[in-house]
């Protein structure tokens, strides 16, 4: 590893659809629940109009967020409804 000493540096945050950056899609059972947790722990949520959006799948639609964490990792929250009872 080269450090240069000296030399101003800033944080310049990747964009979801810059090359290499990366993101994890994770399925939760509330997704106002961990946007705040993500949040809390110094999470950025970015996705358009700053909440869940619903997305069309099929005939249902999922509601769907996108969280940038401090460590410029996109994760993408989609909210799972409970199984139907039997």
């Amino acid at each position: 590893m080269i450090d240069f000493k000296g030399v101003e540096r800033k944080t310049k945050l990747a964009g979801i659809k810059d090359p290499g950056s990366t993101r994890i899609q994770l399925r939760v059972a509330d997704i106002d629940a961990a946007v705040a947790a993500l949040g809390k722990a110094g999470g950025a949520f970015i996705s358009t109009g700053g909440k869940p959006l619903d997305l069309p799948a099929g005939a249902n639609t999922l509601k769907v967020g996108i969280v940038r964490d401090p460590d410029n990792l996109f994760v993408v929250l989609i909210n799972t409804p409970p199984p139907a009872p039997r």
